[in-house]
């Protein structure tokens, strides 16, 4: 009964071992898909701006470098995040910026 119960715990211990390193594993990987989902969202915002006309986005910066009306400033700066495909950090900042 002895050799039952130091096999169980044996046992018991090995599961133990194997749960932490799965849970080290599962960590891991939770980290490295965040890291891949911020990396997909940041390479949709570059293919979205690929097709971004240079003349408009140009005229639309200067626009917005030479207004001194807030109202129309924002509503640029809507154009200017949409036109950059700017993540939502940078809209926060850009918005409270003004």
């Amino acid at each position: 009964m002895k050799f039952s119960v130091r096999a169980r715990e044996n046992e018991l211990l090995q599961l133990h071992t194997h749960l932490r390193k799965m849970e080290k594993e599962a960590a891991v990987t939770a980290e490295t898909t965040a890291t891949l989902k911020l990396e997909v969202e940041k390479l949709r915002r570059m293919s979205k701006r690929d097709g971004v006309n240079m003349e408009y986005l140009k005229n639309i910066v200067v626009q917005y470098l030479s207004l001194r009306d807030d109202t129309k400033k924002r509503t640029l700066a809507r154009v200017l995040e949409t036109l950059l495909q700017v993540c939502r950090e940078a809209v926060f900042v850009f918005r409270h910026s003004l």
